[in-house]
């Protein structure tokens, strides 16, 4: 098997300390001078090997979504047969799903998005894509419920979601996670006859 280029390695290296970064100062507290430190590579090979700050910030979103994609399709090749919804949830609940760099990273790409259009476009397309893959397991298992209410179910699902692992980092009580668990398997409960 061939070695993997230089550039492939220093890029990747560069990715990592950036990702270390944005999870502890966020997308904006993040210079090219705590990238260098924390790779232990010059700020010139930085911009050699990935470019600009924009250029930057568009290859961690290109990282993070194909990371998220990635673990969504591995999640839904987990699912059972039946009762893939519930399964869904408790999926989406599972601990070891999500690890706080990654929450943290997210957070801060979204709340970056507003001044780099192109992360907003590339979030925005993970977020549509991970939608309805939720709602096409919701439609499955509620065939005879209106694709908008099972629509309306799956963003109501994935707030909760988003918003317990947002939350993670408070080191809340498991009641809040319990809580979140059962009001998402509570909407589900909505679209049985």
């Amino acid at each position: 098997m061939a070695r993997p280029s230089v550039k492939a390695e220093r890029t990747e290296e560069i990715l990592d300390a950036f990702e270390r970064c944005v999870a502890r100062f966020g997308v904006e507290g993040t210079s090219l001078e705590r990238i260098a430190e924390e790779s232990g590579l010059r700020r010139s090979l930085l911009r050699y090997y990935i470019g600009n700050r924009d250029e930057l910030v568009e290859a961690l979103t290109d990282r993070f979504v194909a990371k998220a994609e990635s673990l969504t399709q591995e999640m839904i090749n987990d699912l059972p047969e039946e009762g893939r919804s519930i399964a869904m949830v408790d999926a989406f609940f599972e601990p070891s799903r999500t690890d706080d760099s990654t929450i943290l990273v997210a957070d801060a790409l979204i709340s970056c998005s507003a001044i780099y259009p192109e992360v907003k476009k590339k979030l925005k397309g993970w977020y549509d894509n991970f939608v309805q893959k939720a709602c096409d397991i919701i439609q499955a298992d509620y065939p005879s419920v209106s694709s908008d209410r099972c629509f309306m179910v799956a963003v109501a699902i994935i707030g909760i979601y988003f918003n317990a692992d947002a939350m993670d980092t408070l080191e809340l009580s498991g009641r809040y996670r319990e809580a979140a668990i059962e009001s998402a398997k509570l909407l589900l409960s909505t679209l049985e006859d």
